[in-house]
């Protein structure tokens, strides 16, 4: 079929010429760094060359993605086929832009006049990520079995050979000095706002930012800069020691953003595309708040997370840890389910939690946090085979692939969170629920 093309070309592409094509979305960071990350190890674990390809913003056609700026993926790899914005990937990607266009009509047609509606999967200006997860493209369903075979944990322990282009590397570096920070130890935080993307209505992403200004004033207390990471829409912050509003710095760029990221203590941020490029790309230790589900954990070693807090409309109270997972064991549409209400991490919680990462850096698991990573694991593989992740049934098929492959995270839920909640919710005492 004629939408489908695309992805069988590479898939058959990769095999002749052992080459991998990857087309990574144009509008999520987070998905796209993902995206980069497993197509090189896939690059290293096959023996090939890596050409990433990124699609150009064509007026009333490709302009309805909100683009970000291609200069935050300025990488360079061994495993790369190109340089990061040579001509050849540009010229790569005038090619396929004009591919989504036409395939982007078609469906519009088909659509408006057969009512035949088809799947992004077949659309979409992405392409080469339904064989990153996949053991094959010809398989057809899921089987856990066959994505445990791919030992991914192995594939994510060995190095990988990725890094920020030395032209990008040189430029940010003089930045630092100019600005009288090099030498000094720093972290980055980003809290999403809607304004980026103007989804402000996104109550899973969008998350309030007077919540993390205890926390902030922790770690510049103790003589470390605080990077805030966004974009000008963003509700500025308070003035505070060590504290830089970075989205309203005259020297913000894309390059920039990725810089820190690579180069911090560790990186504060939620469910958004900084998380995504620190955990993959530069594997840097990350404080993940807001987690809104309990089998997709913090990924690499010394990392931490919280779990956002749910309510219970029926119970009208919030649930224990406990009972979310015996909860989550029963999803089958969602991530989340229909008598929840997901509330935010509050300024505690992320202080508890800050100081965790500040004072026991790499320490081993306790007995709860062990006991939950064991749950976690027999959740996930539950909802790998009951949960409907995707409405588009290829689409579902590769998410489920995907999140098999990261099933077995290696950092930590905040042992202070974990206490307070494991049994009974500690925000039930303002509900009268002792």
């Amino acid at each position: 079929m004629f939408f489908s093309f695309h992805h069988k070309f590479l898939f058959y592409i990769s095999n002749f010429f052992k080459i991998i094509i990857l087309v990574p979305h144009p509008d999520s960071i987070g998905n796209a760094a993902e995206e980069i990350y497993y197509a090189t190890l896939k690059a290293r674990r096959e023996k090939k060359k890596l050409a990433i390809i990124f699609v150009k913003k064509i007026p009333f056609f490709l302009d309805y993605l909100g683009f970000y700026d291609t200069n935050f993926f300025s990488l360079k790899s061994k495993y790369f086929l190109f340089s990061h914005n040579s001509f050849s990937q540009h010229l790569c990607g005038l090619f396929f832009s004009l591919y989504f266009v036409l395939a982007r009509i078609i469906n519009l047609l088909l659509s408006k006049f057969f009512k035949k509606k088809k799947s992004g999967y077949y659309w979409r200006p992405i392409a080469g990520n339904d064989i990153l997860w996949r053991p094959n493209l010809k398989l057809l369903k899921f089987d856990y079995t066959k994505s445990k075979k791919q030992n991914w944990s192995s594939q994510f322990q060995k190095h990988l050979d990725i890094d920020i282009t030395e032209k990008s590397l040189l430029k940010c570096r003089k930045i630092i000095k100019d600005l009288g920070y090099e030498g000094r130890e720093f972290v980055c935080i980003h809290v999403r706002e809607g304004g980026y993307k103007n989804d402000h209505s996104s109550n899973l992403l969008n998350l309030n930012i007077s919540n993390f200004i205890k926390s902030i004033k922790e770690i510049c207390s103790r003589n470390i800069l605080v990077f805030r990471l966004g974009d000008m829409s963003m509700k500025r912050l308070p003035k505070i020691d060590n504290l830089i509003d970075y989205p309203f710095a005259d020297y913000k760029s894309a390059e920039m953003d990725n810089y820190l990221i690579r180069n911090c203590k560790f990186l504060i941020c939620g469910p958004s595309g900084p998380y995504c490029s620190a955990r993959f790309i530069h594997r840097k230790r990350t404080l993940f708040h807001n987690m809104f589900n309990v089998f997709d954990g913090p990924f690499n070693e010394g990392d931490i997370a919280l779990i956002r807090p749910m309510y219970s409309k029926s119970k009208k109270r919030y649930l224990s840890i406990k009972e979310i997972m015996i909860y989550s064991k029963e999803l089958k549409s969602s991530w989340i389910g229909n008598d929840w209400i997901m509330n935010e991490n509050n300024e505690n919680e992320i202080y508890e939690a800050i100081k965790e990462m500040l004072d026991s850096e790499f320490s081993s698991p306790s007995t709860l946090q062990k006991k939950f990573r064991k749950n976690s694991l027999k959740v996930g593989l539950l909802l790998l085979n009951n949960l409907r992740f995707q409405e588009g049934y290829l689409d579902n098929l590769n998410d489920k692939y995907r999140f098999a492959s990261r099933i077995r995270w290696k950092g930590k839920i905040s042992e202070s969170f974990l206490k307070n909640n494991w049994e009974r919710s500690s925000r039930n005492k303002n509900l009268n629920e002792i």
